[in-house]
Order: C-alpha cells, then structure tokens, then sequence
C-alpha cells in the first residue's frame, strides 16, 4: 500500500516535458522537390526547393537549393525562439556577371537584426562549400525566424543547419497538487502509526 501511495505522490509531481534542445536539419530524408515547405526536427522553411546534387557531403543525399532571387524563411513549428549556432553552404555557377567578375550572393537576415552576406568574388564558388560557426553572434541567437535569400545570379545549397530551441518553463505544481501529496504523505504516516 505505501508502494502505490508513493507512486500516487509521485505521479502528481509531473512536470511539462522539455520535448526542445539541440537538432540538426540535414534534409536526409527529404525528397527532392520544386518548392514549398519543408519540415524537419520541429522546424520548417516555408518554401524551399530540396536537390540531392552539391550537397554536402557528410550528411548525405539531400540539401536545400536556391536558384537567383529566391527566398526562404524559416520557423519553429508552433512558433516560438531557437538559435542558429552553424550551417553549410556552397555558391555554384558563375552569377550575372558571367565568367568574370563572380558576383553571386547568399544572404541570412534574422528577426533581430542580424545580416550576414557571403559574396562568390570573396568566399569562392564552386569550391566543395564553407561552414560557418554563428555560436558567438547574438544576432542569430534566440530569433523566431531566419531568411534565406540569393542574388547576382548562380545559385546555393545549404544544409546541416545546427540548431538549439531552449526548453520551454517548466509547468509549476498546482497548489491542489500539493495538497494531495501532503494529504497523502499524512495518510502514510497515520497508516504507519497504526502499525506500530
């Protein structure tokens, strides 16, 4: 009997499971298509185009592509913050400009300001693709949504988006709830007592 008013006791003290933390969109298991959104460990792109060519090599077949002028946002399903701390991406093909100059552009913007350009003529095209670490920039930390854009020409891959969502508050016992577990810890006692 005090086995199940323990259970009983226990069972009362439970907390909203944290279901958040760290999660990598790698786009595996995705299937190439021509556009729309895409889904993957509690985040969505609300319209991305998914090839299985350029990609990065560790993840394996898939990866997300833009072609000039496109744009995707992305979210966390329900809403709700999350931090990019670093993605993959590669620049492909040669931009407006031609063969020279190399004018190709791949632009992340977040919600709180940040922006970050990555031009083919500084970073390289064509070249195997660059990882970049956002850890330390606070601009892309604790966003609710982060654009994806290209321009000049040519064209992107991303894909091995490391992310981390924080684990929503914990849901506080009830003051009822509390008052079961003593009423039951007094019921134990006195059951205890008359043993004795």
């Amino acid at each position: 009997m005090n086995k199940l008013l323990l259970a009983l006791a226990m069972s009362t003290a439970v907390f909203v499971s944290t279901g958040a933390g760290a999660a990598t969109v790698d786009f595996t298991d995705a299937q190439p298509q021509g556009g729309g959104i895409y889904s993957e460990d509690g985040l969505s792109f609300n319209n991305i185009r998914i090839v299985n060519g350029n990609c990065d090599a560790i993840s394996g077949k898939g990866c997300g592509a833009f072609n000039d002028n496109e744009t995707s946002v992305l979210t966390k399903v329900g809403g709700g913050e999350f931090s990019l701390t670093s993605f993959w991406y590669q620049l492909l093909g040669r931009g407006t400009g031609g063969k020279k100059p190399v004018s190709n552009t791949f632009t992340l913007s977040s919600n709180t300001g940040g922006v970050l350009s990555f031009m083919a003529s500084v970073v390289g095209h064509n070249d195997g693709g660059h990882v970049v670490d956002l850890s330390t920039l606070a601009l892309f930390q604790n966003v609710t949504s982060l654009t994806f854009s290209t321009n000049n020409g040519g064209n992107v891959r991303l894909d091995d988006l490391a992310i981390y969502a924080p684990p929503p508050a914990p849901v506080p016992l009830p003051a009822a709830g509390l008052m079961l577990i003593a009423g039951l810890g007094g019921l134990a006692a006195l059951r205890k007592r008359k043993a004795i």
